[in-house]
């Protein structure tokens, strides 16, 4: 599975718009637990990669910028405006940074917690992936 950016569809009216989420369109993508997220200005979160657990990223408020690593690097900008999702497959390492005061991102998980499945130093990370 790969990283991939998903675009949502907004419906407007006179009196305001919905954007609807189809979970069942989001590669057979089974919710075990969601959490929200938020930080301050300039505030890293994550610095960390899953073995196992794919997660969905749906910013709320403010723009937030997502760095991934796999086989190379890339940065993400996510803002509620853009209508993006965000899916990032196991054996990732990811980087938030709050780009805005007060972002909020709601994060969906494949996998529930469990503190063996976190791989939280990137020299052992690297090692990880170079294996595969």
């Amino acid at each position: 599975m790969n990283i991939k950016l998903i675009k949502l569809k907004k419906y407007t009216e006179k009196n305001g718009s919905l954007t609807p989420i189809y979970l069942n369109k989001l590669s057979k993508f089974k919710i075990k637990r969601l959490f929200i997220l938020d930080g301050k200005i300039n505030a890293i979160r994550g610095k960390h990669a899953h073995k196992r657990c794919t997660q969905i990223f749906l910013p709320i408020k403010g723009k937030t910028e997502i760095k991934l690593t796999k086989n190379f690097s890339k940065k993400y900008i996510l803002n509620p405006k853009s209508r993006n999702l965000l899916r990032v497959p196991p054996l990732t390492w990811c980087e938030i940074k709050f780009l805005e005061q007060d972002c909020v991102i709601v994060v969906l998980c494949d996998v529930n917690f469990n503190q063996k499945e976190y791989i939280r130093n990137y020299k052992n990370f690297l090692k990880v992936i170079h294996k595969l």
